[in-house]
Order: structure tokens, then sequence, then C-alpha cells
């Protein structure tokens, strides 16, 4: 589900990145490296002239196996025809293969042969794709500029991913998550299935860099209703995964466990050895905050075999990551410094700045649990840099909100005061109600060490009111 998912936003408009990975400059929130290469042109090429050689031979279970693909979208093949004039190729095509994704294909194809073909739309959509090729998304913006809002087509709806793209690269991620919802609502209004799913999951990661956390919870929300009505075990099993972290980002500790180990039991269904291991990763997570450390290093361990067996480093730098959390979290300092430090070494060599800006920030608060404030405010300074610059607000709010307990300790009760109130105006704009309470908490430890204890007591409480 993911490959088809990562292909179809890729192809969609040439170039446009993994709908949950991070926008290019400088890196790739949550930055994986290197940016995702767009699928060639000539794979659409290739399978529309598969269609027009079957439909000539008049090959039924030719055209049905290539109908029955998802690699290319069969709503771009079908495009891809009616670029060519091949109206009735395309009509034969997307009736080989019924299925929910595809079922309402003909109809749409029967409305648009109606029309003319848009030759000044169809400039613009290759203007545009030039100008993602070349990662010039101001002039992707100006190219675009006077198709806005025309959703009612293919054509219009591959054009509007590329806008919305341009939007999140140039940092306008609010402006990104309108575009991609109206988007998401367009392609599922003509029935385009793995379109409006793909626009959500993009949709969703740009709100994550807003950020607000009751917008991501209702975009996955979403997602998991589009899946679920395209009737995708590995879709379903990827959305309520998704669902059970933005659940418990907003405090619903109880639902997002209960999702993930529906994710979990959905994974292990269909034999998805990958699947398993992230939702392993996921479970996890939930059972971490939970506070059931065996639980979760158990799960984890597990993510962290089925990685290593594939050979998959970014995996297993994630699973290293996790039981280094965990391994902090019941003071086992020496064996989390290791594993976060294998964990580092393998992002870094990956060239993973998404993950390696995890692995920095949980790294320096160990570094703090060892005693070792110098070493701690220096990574965890360095991984405040680093989501600066990769746009990750999450994990900035995360990192500053510890840099203020580590300055304490140095004895910078200033230093501390002024980052414990950062995170918190962070995290308040996040709606993230444990982020809130924790940043609530270190600011009134910081007033109580600085012998302030009427603002340590309004601090505390106002944490354990959140």
């Amino acid at each position: 589900m993911r490959r088809g998912l990562v292909l179809l936003l890729l192809t969609l408009a040439d170039g446009i990145a993994r709908a949950d990975e991070p926008p290019t400059p400088p890196a790739p929130p949550a930055a994986p490296a290197p940016p995702a290469k767009a699928a060639p042109s000539s794979t659409l090429e290739q399978s529309a002239d598969a269609v027009l050689a079957a439909v000539k031979a008049k090959d039924d279970a030719g055209l049905k196996a290539l109908a029955a693909k998802d690699d290319p979208d069969p709503w771009l093949v079908a495009d891809e025809l009616i670029r060519r004039g091949a109206h009735d190729a395309a009509g034969a095509f997307a009736k080989a293969a019924p299925r929910a994704d595809v079922e309402p294909l003909p109809a749409h194809l029967a409305v648009q042969r109606t029309k003319p073909d848009d030759a000044a739309a169809r400039s613009v959509l290759d203007a545009a794709e030039r100008e993602v090729a070349g990662a010039r998304w101001a002039a992707v913006l100006a190219s675009t500029d006077a198709t806005r809002g025309a959703n009612g087509s293919i054509l219009a709806l591959r054009i509007a991913f590329a806008r919305s793209r341009a939007l999140r690269e140039l940092g306008r991620s609010a402006d990104s998550a309108d575009a991609y919802r109206a988007l998401a609502r367009a392609a599922e209004s003509i029935g385009w299935l793995a379109a409006a799913s793909a626009a959500n999951v993009a949709e969703a990661v740009a709100t994550m860099s807003i950020p607000d956390a009751t917008k991501v919870l209702a975009a996955r929300r979403r997602r998991l209703a589009l899946e679920e009505k395209r009737q995708r075990a590995v879709g379903i099993a990827e959305a309520t995964r998704d669902l059970a972290v933005a659940e418990l980002a907003t405090g619903d500790r109880d639902g997002a466990l209960e999702l993930a180990n529906g994710a979990l039991a959905l994974d292990e269904s269909r034999g998805d050895r990958a699947a398993i291991a992230l939702s392993c990763l996921t479970l996890g997570r939930i059972c971490e905050a939970l506070g059931d450390p065996p639980k979760a290093l158990d799960v984890c361990r597990r993510a962290l075999s089925l990685f290593e067996a594939a050979g998959d480093r970014i995996g297993t730098a994630r699973a290293l990551r996790q039981i280094g959390s965990i391994e902090q979290r019941v003071g086992d300092y020496a064996s989390a410094h290791a594993s976060l430090l294998r964990a580092l070494s393998l992002t870094e060599a990956a060239g993973d700045s998404a993950i390696t800006l995890a692995v920095l920030g949980k790294l320096g608060w160990v570094e703090k649990c060892l005693g070792n404030y110098g070493h701690a405010r220096t990574l965890t300074e360095r991984a405040i840099a680093l989501a600066g610059e990769l746009g990750d607000r999450g994990e900035e709010a995360y990192n500053v909100r510890h840099l203020g307990p580590i300055l304490q300790c140095l004895g910078d009760y200033a230093g501390a005061v002024e980052a414990s109130k950062r995170a918190l105006a962070a995290e308040e704009a996040f709606h993230n109600p444990i982020g809130v309470a924790t940043a609530l908490r270190d600011l009134g430890w910081t007033y109580r060490c600085m012998g302030d204890f009427a603002k340590a007591i309004v601090s505390s409480e106002r944490a354990l009111e959140v």
C-alpha cells in the first residue's frame, strides 16, 4: 500500500515527494534522505501503449491484468489515453477490472468525453512538472495560478497536486494543508479514492508542520475512512497505525493502544514483515507512554530484529531510538546511551536528517540523566537547530522543552525559564496536552529552584489541571 501511495504521489506531478515525507529544502519533517525520485514519465506512457496494444489485439485477459495494477494508477493511465484522444481505449480499460478504486472511473470518463480536452490545462501541467523537476517552487505557483479551484477532472487534480506541494516546499504549511484537504475532497467527489487518500496523507504531514495535533487527528480519521472505502487491508492497517500516533499526540492513550493493537493484528494476518515492524514500533511507543516498559521493550525488540533481518538501516535506527527511549525511562542510562549512539551512527551514515534529529534529542536527554549537562546542552541545541532547518516545529518544541531542565541543571535559571516558556507556547499551539503539562511542570520546578514559590505553585497547579 505504502509503495503504491508513494508512486501515485510521484506520478501525479513529476517529482512530487512522498506525502509522508518532508519538503526537500534543505532536506527532506521528518526529512528522510534523499528525497524520493519521480517515477520515469515513460512508465505511464508504456502502460498506455500496452493498453492500446491489448485493445487492438482484443486481448481481454491482458487488458484486465493491466487494469488490475495499482502502479501506475489506473486513473493516470486513463488520463494519458485521453491526452492521446484514445477515449474508446480509456473506456475499455476503465471497465476491465472493476474494484472500489476504479468503479467510478468509467462514469467519469463518459462525462469528460463530452467535453473538449483542455489543451491549455495540459500545457499548464507540462510546465508545472518541469518546474517541480527543477525544484522551482515559486515558478510552480506562478504557472498554475490560473487553474486554482478547477478540480473537476483528473487533469485539474494533477495540477492541484503540484501546486499543493509547492506551497509546502515554500514553507506555507497552513496553505498547503488547506490545498491538500480541498484536493482530497475533490478527488473523492469524482471517485478517485487513491488520489484522495494520497492528498489526505499530505494534508496530515503539512498540518504537523504548523503544528496542530487536533487537525492532524481529523486528517488521519478521514484517511482511515477513505481506506475502508477502498476496501484495502494494507491501507486500512497503515491508516490505523497513523491514527494511533495521532490519538496519542492528543492524549487519548487508551484509544491509541486499541488502534495500535488493531493495526498489528491486521499486519500479522497479512504476514507483512515490514509493516509488522512498523506497527511494533508504534505499539512500543504507546506502551511506553502508558507506563508499560516491559511490553514496550518486547515489541520494539521484535521490530529491531525484523528491521535487521531485512537490512533496513533506517528502520534499525528508528527501533534503536525507541529502545533507547524506553531504557532511559526505566533508568538504564548506560544501555540507553549505547542504543542511541548506535542509532546515531546509522542515521548519520545514511544521511537521514529526520531520524538523526529524533535520535539527537533523545541522546541529549540521556546525557542529562547521566549528569553530562554540558554535552546534553550541546546535543539538544544541535537538535533544535536541525529542527529549525527542517521546519519541524513539533521536534523543535520537544527539544526546547528538554533544554529548560538541562539549563536548570547548569544553574542557568533565566535561560531555563525562557526555554520552558517557549516550549509551553509551542505545545499550546500544537494542542498537545502532554507537552503543555510537561512544560508547566518544568517551569514550576525552575521557579522553585529560584525561590519564587508563588510562581512555582501557579505553574504546578496549571500542569495538574491539564
